[in-house]
């Protein structure tokens, strides 16, 4: 299965040259061993981590899942599979992936919608 739409978006964003916090996607097959030593590998020195969704379907062109799924931030290392086991469960019958990242805190926060259309000069997102 592909990483899902959040996470595929996150790798063409960094790809794009874009600043993106520093990340890692597993899935449900993933011991608490193999996560924490991949923490170690891709993310030395993170105290505090945002453990995410990236459903096979969600925030698609056709649609989006923003807050549909859980997600766990501010996550102690010791408590990462916990938070992984739980935006898993979130998914339901639906297929999906976790993305593990650096997490940073902030007093406000937000997601915005945009639209985009294929041939226009005027779209907000490189394609």
């Amino acid at each position: 299965m592909r990483n899902g739409g959040k996470a595929n978006y996150l790798s063409k964003l960094k790809e794009a040259g874009f600043l993106v916090q520093r990340f890692f996607v597993c899935d449900s097959s993933w011991p608490e061993k193999k996560i924490l030593s991949k923490i170690d590998a891709e993310l030395p020195g993170v105290k505090f981590f945002a453990v995410r969704s990236s459903a096979a379907n969600e925030d698609s062109k056709l649609q989006s899942f923003a807050g549909y799924f859980y997600s766990g931030i501010g996550v102690t290392n010791e408590a990462v599979f916990a938070e992984v086991k739980k935006v898993h469960d979130s998914f339901g019958q639906m297929a999906g992936k976790v993305i593990i990242q650096d997490f940073i805190p902030s007093e406000s926060a937000g997601v915005m919608f945009t639209e985009v259309e294929d041939n226009n000069s005027r779209a907000l997102c490189p394609r």
